[in-house]
């Protein structure tokens, strides 16, 4: 999932969030202090308001469900089709989490993927996953038809499944999966001075071409565990 490399940037904190960024001071020693400031900085920019950018459709399985079964109308489509392919699509994401084995999706999950607006890794996107399913479930669908409705309705779908989450954009505590891309976080942290090291370098992302989704409290901790092993 890492990719732990050196780097030279000099004493700074770079936190990349899709194509945001900054830089901060590090605590001067290797402390616990210090392991507390970088595990802080992690838990910021992987929070749901960080993360929450116009790349990315934030939504739950109640919000899609609620406006992806009445809307999608192709030949060959109904409603009881319809809630089959949302849970073939649910169970395609379960299947794709990163580290945690047999996590189940709730209603009410806070869900990341990458939006219309995103050009890289299209096989990836929301609208990829779903004609997926549709395809696999809805056998009269031509897929002429498919490519139609989605032309037409993704944004609004997209824009509906957003503004009806319900998701409490505060919540830092409860589970929730975000998908690459785009990138989710990439963090350059240098070694205080005293520590005669090179920055590292960690960057956040599936494990491989068969994991899509990070659940980001696993992820966190994960982190911590690493930032505990070089600043104990």
């Amino acid at each position: 999932m890492k990719k732990i490399l050196v780097s030279v940037l000099g004493v700074a904190i770079l936190v990349l969030i899709g194509c945001g960024g900054g830089t901060k001071d590090t605590p001067q020693d290797t402390s616990k202090e210090a392991a507390n400031y970088y595990k802080e900085e992690f838990r910021k920019a992987t929070s749901l308001k960080a993360l929450n950018t116009d790349k990315r459709v934030l939504f739950t399985m109640k919000s899609l469900r609620d406006n992806f079964l009445q809307s999608f109308d192709v030949n060959g489509s109904n409603e009881g089709i319809n809630r089959d392919i949302i849970e073939l699509f649910k169970s395609n994401i379960e299947k794709s989490i990163d580290v945690v084995e047999n996590f189940t999706i709730k209603e009410d999950t806070p869900i990341f993927m990458a939006s219309m607006q995103v050009t890289e890794q299209p096989e990836k996107h929301l609208d990829a996953k779903l004609k997926s399913a549709i395809k696999t479930v809805c056998t009269e669908c031509k897929e002429a038809d498919i490519e139609d409705w989605f032309s037409h309705n993704q944004a609004s779908l997209e824009k509906s499944m957003e503004d009806n989450n319900d998701v409490d954009i505060e919540n830092d505590k409860d589970p929730y999966l975000v998908q690459d891309p785009p990138p989710t976080v990439l963090l350059l942290i240098p070694w205080p001075k005293d520590k005669k090291e090179e920055p590292i370098h960690y960057e956040v992302g599936p494990n491989d071409d068969t994991s899509d989704f990070i659940e980001m409290q696993t992820e966190r901790a994960e982190f911590a565990r690493f930032i505990d092993a070089r600043l104990p």
